[in-house]
């Protein structure tokens, strides 16, 4: 039987959690359900509405549903993180179904469930990631596709770290789906540029109850098309530097995943999921679209205090107004986290070939070194972009950011 100090320190793991960590509601909610169990107290919806949302006494739980709402997204972030940092865990926290208590249960370790669509559909992405790894080797081999390819050099000081460690992990963002019964068919496929998560959906769920009470997550993701066409780009560098990569999707990927490798990360800023705590961390802030502004703000802390925005602009066939950062920060054990990204279409593809013309990659280092004296080893250039889809792309470089300072 664990001591209460044990328990403590599962609680304490879960707080301080990257699943938790963009929540304060949740980690004090579940700070409380587990006080009262330390107590042996088993809380009303009355107590927790009293005592963590500050509601009165008189508190309406017909007219008022922030209790049941927290306490159904408290348990979806819990499953979230067993599911992630939690994977190995061997006793959970748990809130039984119609409760507002904590458990502590012990698990045995779950065999891994088929999912098929998603597993067709990474079957694909894989199979033309191996086509594409064995395509450059026979170019390398046969046609020099260093002639061909612009190739990034493993000595340039923007991605020199990646070398010391030869595992990386190349991680394309996909796009978070809904799903709701249909008349027409068994399930309609939803999308919603301000839910890009299952967090996301949750906090929707909560705060427009009746709106989105028949959404749940669906088994698919969907992959932008630019985002593996960037990986065309991005890919001869790494193999002709020999370096040992993985292919993965965002949605598939663990902070374990994170943990053990170095990272570059290619897509929509919508789709940063879970490394968007390290960009936080490195004094990226982004504000994602809503209904009522479809536009997102990048915020760079430590630029002296200015706040940059960055509005999107997306017209099918006509001129497009996006943004594109690469970025660079530290992950955790001493890896490094490379990102390419932008809103749109453009922005993603930009940020690239910014990084593997030899044009564009000179004229960051001579900004950084202007600017700083040195190439910092954490940093955030964000260009405006401008043009139309794949053909007449211009980017300026509107801000640049040492995250080391």
């Amino acid at each position: 039987m664990l001591d209460i100090n044990k328990k403590k320190s599962i609680l304490k793991n879960i707080l301080s959690s990257a699943t938790f960590a963009g929540s304060s509601r949740h980690q004090e909610l579940l700070k409380y359900l587990f006080q009262q169990y330390a107590k042996g107290v088993t809380p009303k919806e009355s107590n927790i509405a009293q005592d963590v949302f500050n509601r009165p006494k008189n508190f309406d739980s017909q007219n008022d549903t922030i209790v049941r709402a927290s306490i159904y997204q408290l348990r979806s972030r819990l499953e979230q993180y067993y599911e992630k940092e939690g994977l190995q865990e061997k006793i959970h926290i748990t809130i039984p179904r119609g409760q507002y208590h904590i458990e502590f249960a012990s698990v045995h370790k779950k065999q891994l469930s088929t999912k098929l669509l998603i597993l067709v559909s990474l079957i694909f992405f894989i199979s033309s990631c191996f086509f594409a790894y064995n395509y450059f080797q026979v170019l390398d081999e046969h046609q020099g596709f260093h002639k061909k390819y612009q190739i990034v050099p493993h000595t340039n000081p923007l991605w020199a770290e990646f070398f010391d460690n030869n595992k990386i992990l190349v991680i394309v963002g996909d796009y978070f789906f809904m799903q709701e019964p249909s008349r027409l068919s068994p399930l309609r496929y939803l999308r919603e540029d301000a839910i890009n998560s299952l967090t996301d959906l949750e906090e929707a769920k909560g705060l427009y109850q009746e709106e989105y009470k028949e959404y749940n997550k669906a088994p698919d993701s969907f992959l932008g098309y630019h985002s593996v066409l960037s990986l065309e780009k991005i890919l001869p560098s790494i193999l002709y530097n020999e370096l040992d990569i993985s292919i993965r999707i965002l949605s598939q990927v663990s902070f374990q995943d994170i943990v053990d490798n170095n990272v570059i990360f290619v897509g929509s800023l919508k789709t940063i999921g879970i490394l968007d705590r390290f960009l936080k961390e490195g004094g990226l802030e982004l504000e994602v679209a809503t209904p009522e502004n479809r536009n997102i703000y990048i915020d760079v802390k430590k630029s002296k205090g200015d706040t940059l925005i960055s509005p999107s602009r997306y017209s099918f066939g006509g001129v497009q107004e996006d943004c594109s950062i690469i970025a660079k920060f530290n992950g955790p054990n001493n890896k490094k986290i490379l990102i390419f990204a932008g809103i749109h279409h453009i922005g993603i593809m930009q940020a690239i070939d910014n990084f593997i013309s030899t044009e564009s990659r000179e004229n960051l280092l001579h900004e950084m070194r202007e600017q700083f004296g040195q190439v910092p080893s954490s940093f955030v250039s964000l260009y405006r972009v401008t043009g139309y889809d794949k053909v007449n792309t211009t980017s300026v470089l509107i801000s640049l950011v040492n995250v080391d300072n």
